[in-house]
């Protein structure tokens, strides 16, 4: 009795798992897209408001869209 390793599926699974991985690595290199006048951080503009209630000045955060709305 021989006892014979199948080996054909497991380089079916080994070459689909490199090829995942070859794709995988691909799509990472990809830059994205984004305004390039500026970055993100740059938009969140810090603002702060008078809570007469609390008698404190609050600090927030405010996110300028780099985009144009039309409503």
């Amino acid at each position: 009795m021989s006892f014979r390793t199948p080996t054909r599926p497991l380089i079916r699974l080994a070459v689909c798992l490199l090829l995942c991985g070859l794709a995988t690595a691909a799509g990472a290199r990809q830059p994205q897209q984004q305004d390039q006048s500026k970055k993100t951080a740059d938009r969140i503009e810090k603002k702060t408001y008078e809570f007469k209630e609390a008698g404190k000045e609050m600090e927030y955060a405010l996110f300028v869209s780099s985009g144009t709305c039309t409503g």
